[in-house]
């Protein structure tokens, strides 16, 4: 009986830990979906700073090419001015002489370049931190608790289980200490044997893609 309690107890650890393995394939999947979501965020909101960046360049240059333009005209202006009198005292007509310089007066003057006191200039990019806050934690879940309860007792003629699986309406027990398997059916407190296979059997499984199936890995012959 105790060897029994062991083999049920050693079928549900091992069920608990393909179960922790499909787990853990879905966490590691799960955190390798959102290390893409954040690289491809991280990677947007980075070109935005960038590109606004670029915008704030192309301003304050505008503003600045702007102002040299007018210092450069105003430079031109006054340089035309320089000419223009230079031309006019050399001239060897006093009549004009006299005439033309109230008006080089009035054209000497040349106003000052009005151009911004101030500019805009290119922002500081302050690293921000990446936390665990914005990544993701992990959290232990409570734990599990592997344990099992004997619903029914039933008797075999077996020298020990070393497998156990219920199959439709019928429970198949494998020995492998007797190369045998039986197919019973429980009825009330007892087990009617329905069949007896001497097999070795390595292992008992059910699938259920498309129809379901059980499978016995084993070979030898078969006794009703």
């Amino acid at each position: 009986m105790e060897n029994e309690k062991a083999i049920t107890r050693k079928k549900l650890l091992e069920q608990h830990k393909d179960v922790e393995n499909v787990k853990h394939s879905k966490v590691i999947q799960s955190i390798l979906n959102h290390g893409d979501l954040l690289k491809r965020t991280i990677d947007k909101y980075i070109q935005n700073l960038k590109n606004e960046t670029d915008e704030n360049l192309k301003t304050i240059l505008k503003s600045i090419d702007t102002d040299i333009h007018t210092v450069s005209k105003s430079m031109r202006e006054v340089y035309e001015k320089y000419n223009e009198i230079g031309d006019f005292l050399k001239t060897r007509d006093i009549t004009k002489f006299f005439s033309d310089i109230r008006r080089i007066e009035n054209s000497m003057e040349v106003k000052s370049p009005k151009t911004h006191s101030t500019y805009n200039s290119t922002p500081i990019f302050y690293p921000g931190e990446i936390t665990q806050s914005n990544v993701g934690v992990l959290k232990m879940p409570e734990k599990i608790k592997v344990a099992f309860n004997i619903i029914e007792d039933y008797q075999t003629e077996l020298s020990a289980v070393s497998d156990i699986i219920s199959y439709e309406d019928s429970i198949w027990i494998n020995s492998a200490l007797d190369n045998s398997v039986v197919k019973a059916e429980p009825k009330g407190k007892k087990l009617d044997v329905v069949s007896t296979m001497k097999l070795a059997v390595y292992g008992m499984a059910i699938s259920t893609h498309l129809i379901t199936s059980l499978y016995l890995l084993a070979n030898q012959d078969y006794n009703n």
